[in-house]
């Protein structure tokens, strides 16, 4: 009863701060997840992190849908971080270190890092509580909600058959190519026309490219493998449409240098073959399961746990 009367005298006058005999507001409650309360402060780092995705125009236009989706994450965060102290999920000091471990790996020395808890207003200990709580809420959803998702050979290959489309390889090309770099070789022109006239009079291209071309793939004989040729630059992708297997390009000019193109080979469009996408398919349909069941879970949580959110001008 004490603490009921204490919430209600929360929710009436929000959370003050006395200075000099004057009552000042410095948060309030924004929603009541079961007995958890949600403060508008824990919204604001957000809310922020929003504003630097979206240009100024955009944010303000989406303001109130961010907000909505900003109170929806944090209230389902309410209701499973509840869910995995219910459920009694346990998160060693192990774990803890290993996640911190990860996210440090996004900055380039530790400095980096503490300069980022200190934008977020955060000391190293309230980071590793937050820690624990997302490491917590995922061991839940992935002991409690998901853990029964199975994914048959059938699923694969009907979700192949019907988005087959989806799995169209472009055209492929089997390329070798001599190049003479021009950025500071005033001859390459020259050498290039030289190399391109040895080539008409019958001489092979692989000893050739060896002998001249100055490119990494030049001791391989300027094999370049099978390649898309959408990748190509544009004048070597038109050069090439215009040969056939065994055919070379004329020197083709590009920002790179002097190019010459033999065709070695084409793969026309196919569709890649189910045992080459097996596992994209299969990860797809976990992703896919995985959310509608998360969805239907937490729809029917939250139909039996107690929410109350409430109005504000700021919200």
């Amino acid at each position: 009863m004490k603490t009921l009367k204490l919430l209600f005298f929360l929710i009436l006058f929000q959370i003050v701060f006395v200075l000099n005999g004057s009552a000042e507001v410095i948060d309030y409650i924004v929603a009541i997840v079961d007995k958890e309360i949600i403060t508008f402060s824990e919204l604001k780092e957000k809310l922020d992190a929003y504003k630097k995705i979206y240009s100024s125009d955009d944010f303000e236009t989406k303001l109130k849908q961010v907000k909505e989706k900003i109170l929806n994450e944090t209230i389902e965060d309410k209701i499973l971080l509840i869910s995995a102290e219910n459920a009694k999920i346990e998160v060693t000091e192990e774990e803890i270190e290993k996640n911190l471990e990860e996210f440090k790996k996004e900055f380039s020395t530790p400095d980096k890092f503490y300069a980022e808890l200190g934008k977020r207003g955060l000391t190293l200990s309230e980071f590793k509580e937050i820690t624990k709580s997302r490491v917590k809420i995922s061991k839940f959803v992935r002991s409690n909600i998901i853990r029964n998702i199975r994914i048959t050979e059938e699923e694969i290959i009907t979700f192949y058959e019907e988005n087959k489309s989806a799995f169209l390889m472009s055209e492929q090309v089997k390329i070798s190519q001599i190049l003479i770099k021009d950025e500071s070789n005033n001859e390459a022109g020259k050498i290039i026309e030289e190399v391109f006239q040895k080539l008409k009079s019958g001489e092979d291209f692989s000893p050739l490219a060896k002998s001249y071309s100055e490119e990494p793939n030049a001791s391989g004989g300027g094999d370049l493998g099978f390649v898309y040729i959408e990748q190509l630059q544009p004048q070597i992708r038109k050069a090439l449409l215009e040969l056939k297997v065994g055919e070379f390009t004329k020197p083709i000019l590009t920002s790179a240098g002097y190019h010459i193109v033999k065709l070695e080979a084409k793969k026309m469009s196919q569709y890649a073959p189910i045992s080459e996408v097996k596992n994209l398919i299969k990860s797809k349909l976990y992703d896919l399961k995985a959310s509608e069941i998360y969805a239907k879970w937490m729809k029917t949580t939250k139909e039996n746990i107690g929410i109350i959110i409430f109005n504000h001008p700021a919200m």
